[in-house]
């Protein structure tokens, strides 16, 4: 089974946060702030709010399985569409 960034803040919902002002020739990123380090850096929304494995669970084998995931994914998807339509 392959790791994945397994998103407890969807994607989708991060995009409609992204800096307005980015040249178009760049992907879209929001502005994170480490609190620890007392950073501030851009980052696109696939490369935050994530756990690798974070919904992983173990099937009646024992194996790790994405399935929670992947459903997730299919809500997500469908939240998605609905969330554009309203907004």
């Amino acid at each position: 089974m392959e790791k994945r960034d397994h998103h407890y803040i969807p994607q989708f919902y991060l995009r409609y946060f992204t800096d307005p002002n980015v040249p178009a020739k760049y992907e879209p990123y929001l502005w994170v702030i480490d609190l620890k380090e007392k950073t501030l850096k851009k980052k696109a929304p696939n490369n935050i709010g994530y756990i690798k494995g974070f919904n992983d669970i173990k099937d009646e084998n024992g194996d790790l399985t994405t399935i929670v995931e992947d459903d997730f994914g299919k809500i997500e998807d469908i939240s998605a569409r609905i969330l554009r339509k309203i907004l």
